[in-house]
């Protein structure tokens, strides 16, 4: 009887999920979605259009279907885009690249792409790596999947499969945090079914859900009362890309001295294989740090106010570290101070790309925030760019601000 209970609270939703199957299906057929951009664009919006429908009709009917029957269609809609090849963003052949350097036994942070000796590694993606004259920036955890990518296949597919797998982590641990507060599960919706989430995860196989994964983790650890496995499931996050170490200052305040230590402790086992490269360990990252932007929102008008773009940098820096410890002294949850953080950090970052709204997609779906989520439904915008360009026209990003 529970089963057919099930069966019958998901049928509503079956019609939301088929067209979203097609959609995706779709832009699996689309080939090379640079040169196609309109599609894609219109496409997205769609699915972006039925998702929201489907989260928020379910939660309004307080439909009951088991969280496994939107598991199983954001797998499918997700191993439908693992063939395809990514095309919006070439990040994912940086990091075969450096998969195979770790496999050869070279250290990835010791020489870029181009460097001769790592000549005899080139095969043929090589010509599709960004900016081959800089070494890599993606810490030590990130080069350990690169790495155990490598066991499973040598190609795309096999370490955008991880990914998928690491989603499917994000997703059972979303289960279980809406479960926990009773929040609707049907809010899972929001993030599984998500088109950008499949799109860059699946089919452009970006990184940022490893560290996704662990920074959902240390949210179930904060709110089991395991602060240490939340540190560390942090410490993990950043180790994945950098960016969620700033979660410390939530347990930093609470036990400075365990807080710093065990941080500390991983942070430098993580990094300890990579010493042998010495000054350019962190090369890469500095030429990021400095002179990487793309559509920036808030720090756009930073920019435009300061003359001095080092200085705008620092005080985009200031502002977004000094809103997340505002909110953490004011005693806020650590569900409450990440979201600060990481909507402080899409603000206030002057680089944006599409994908870095990924971050903000598991808080906007547990906290219902129709605000982030239509955001990120809007970031494939930037994307417009590649119209032109891909035919040999002028980079020319969309004037969101000045």
């Amino acid at each position: 009887m529970r089963r057919l209970i099930d069966t019958i609270a998901a049928i509503p939703l079956a019609g939301h999920a088929a067209a979203l199957a097609a959609g995706f299906g779709l832009l699996a057929a689309a080939g090379d979605l640079s040169r196609h951009v309109g599609l894609y664009l219109t496409v997205h919006g769609v699915l972006s259009i039925v998702c929201l429908h489907a989260a928020t009709r379910a939660e309004a009917r307080g439909l009951v279907a088991r969280p496994r029957w939107i598991l199983a269609a954001a797998l499918l809609f997700r191993v439908m885009q693992i063939p395809a090849a990514p095309s919006l963003s070439d990040d994912l052949w940086r990091y075969l690249w450096d998969g195979r350097v770790s496999e050869a036994g070279i250290n990835p942070f010791a020489h870029a792409p181009d460097a001769r000796a790592l000549a005899a590694l080139r095969d043929g993606d090589w010509a599709k790596i960004n900016h081959r004259e800089i070494p890599t920036i993606y810490p030590p955890l990130a080069q350990f999947a690169f790495r155990a990518a490598r066991g499973i296949g040598s190609g795309s597919a096999a370490l955008k499969s991880l990914w998928v797998l690491c989603d499917l982590g994000v997703m059972a641990v979303l289960v279980a945090l809406l479960a926990r507060s009773r929040r609707p599960a049907s809010r899972l919706i929001l993030y599984a079914w998500n088109p950008l989430v499949v799109v860059e995860v699946a089919r452009a196989g970006h990184v940022d859900v490893l560290g996704i994964l662990f920074v959902t983790l240390a949210l179930w650890a904060v709110a089991a009362g395991r602060e240490r496995a939340g540190v560390a499931a942090v410490s993990l996050a950043g180790l994945a890309k950098l960016i969620p170490f700033g979660l410390l200052l939530w347990f930093l305040p609470r036990r400075p001295r365990a807080t710093a230590a065990l941080a500390a402790t991983l942070v430098a086992v993580g990094y300890l294989p990579f010493l042998g490269a010495g000054s350019t360990l962190f090369a890469g990252l500095a030429a990021y740090g400095e002179h990487w932007r793309f559509h920036p929102l808030g720090f756009g008008l930073l920019a435009a106010w300061v003359s001095d773009p080092r200085a705008a940098r620092l005080l985009a820096l200031a502002l977004w570290l000094g809103a997340t410890g505002v909110t953490v002294l004011r005693g806020a949850t650590f569900e409450r101070a990440a979201f600060v953080f990481f909507g402080g950090y899409l603000l206030l970052s002057p680089t944006l790309h599409p994908w870095y709204f990924l971050w903000i997609l598991p808080f906007a779906a547990l906290r219902r925030s129709r605000a982030w989520w239509l955001a990120a439904a809007l970031a494939p915008l930037g994307y417009g760019v590649l119209a032109r360009y891909r035919d040999g026209g002028p980079w020319r990003e969309i004037p969101w601000v000045p």
